[in-house]
């Protein structure tokens, strides 16, 4: 009974937090995928510095 309150919940706070990213400026969305970016590029070089380099 808990379980689906807190589904309903979450599934709110994603359609409120996605309508209000939709309203957000279109030189801002770039910078969020610029930022995106250069974490993914930030993670394969650790796994990589990790998997290569860790013997």
């Amino acid at each position: 009974m808990g379980r689906s309150t807190t589904t309903k919940d979450a599934q709110a706070l994603f359609h409120s937090l996605r309508s209000a990213y939709a309203a957000t400026p279109t030189n801002l969305k770039i910078i969020d995928l610029y930022i995106v970016f250069a974490v993914i590029t930030a993670v394969i070089q650790v796994v990589y510095r990790l998997w290569f380099f860790c013997c």
